[in-house]
C-alpha cells in the first residue's frame, strides 16, 4: 500500500530481453527476467507487475556487469510475453504506477 504518489520514472526499453515463466506450487510463478541493466529497470519490472495485478512476495535482483538478471516470485498470472513487450520495445516510454 503506497502512501503518497510514486513520480513518473523515464524508461526506455532497450534489448536483448529474456523473460522466462514457471509456475510454482501455490498458485504463483517464477519469472526471470534478463536485460541490459539500466536506469529505471526494475522501477519498470514492478510498476508492470502492479498493473497486471500481480503481488511480488520475493525478488532479486542482481547486476552481472551491464546485464541485470533478475528473478521474481509473484502471485498472479504475469503474461511473460507481455512483459518480453514491455521491456524490449524500441520506442521510449514513460511508465506510471
Amino acid at each position: 500500500m503506497r502512501d503518497k504518489p510514486v513520480n513518473d520514472i523515464d524508461f526506455t526499453p532497450g534489448r536483448p530481453v529474456q523473460v522466462e515463466g514457471t509456475p510454482v506450487p501455490g498458485g504463483r510463478q517464477l519469472v526471470r527476467v534478463l536485460a541490459p541493466d539500466r536506469p529505471g529497470l526494475l522501477w519498470a519490472i514492478s510498476a508492470w507487475f502492479d498493473r497486471s495485478d500481480c503481488n511480488v512476495l520475493v525478488a532479486r535482483a542482481t547486476p552481472a556487469g551491464q546485464q541485470a538478471d533478475d528473478t521474481f516470485l509473484v502471485d498472479g498470472t504475469p503474461d511473460a510475453e507481455s512483459l518480453y513487450a514491455y521491456l524490449s520495445d524500441a520506442a521510449s516510454a514513460v511508465t506510471r504506477c
